[in-house]
């Protein structure tokens, strides 16, 4: 079950409606951020995805996924611009990490098409936005 963040949608609607419809079903629960507008930028800033993030991990959500485009425009890692990847460590540093003794993400996501060959379950950023994937 995902919360689908963009768009302008309401991201307190977005993860009401996902949070009961997995509780109805017994389900875990998670968050989805897509595009905001149909043109560049297209994400929002990466100070709001940060913001995005840490309010979907507050209310529960047990995956945090970013949907990225794999070409566009000739960049090498689709819509993410430096401060998206920026927003991703920090979230990472600052929410998750702290909490690792009682862990309640599952996983932090970017959904890349490049990024198939994961040696050990892990795909560092650095790599990833070269198009390279493996452990580092």
């Amino acid at each position: 079950m995902l919360a689908q963040f963009g768009w302008n949608h309401s991201t307190v609607q977005d993860i009401a409606l996902a949070k009961g419809a997995a509780r109805l079903q017994n389900k875990l629960w998670g968050a989805i951020i897509t595009w905001k507008y149909e043109s560049p930028p297209y994400l929002d800033s990466g100070d709001a995805i940060y913001g995005q993030m840490v309010q979907a991990y507050q209310a529960g959500a047990s995956y945090i996924m970013i949907f990225n485009f794999p070409e566009l425009d000739g960049t090498g890692y689709g819509v993410m611009q430096d401060e998206h990847f920026a927003a991703l460590e920090r979230f990472w540093n600052d929410i998750v990490e702290p909490n690792s003794e009682s862990p309640r993400i599952l996983a932090v996501l970017m959904l890349f098409w490049f990024c198939r060959e994961i040696s050990d379950g892990e795909c560092e950023i650095q790599k990833t936005r070269s198009g390279e994937c493996g452990a580092g």
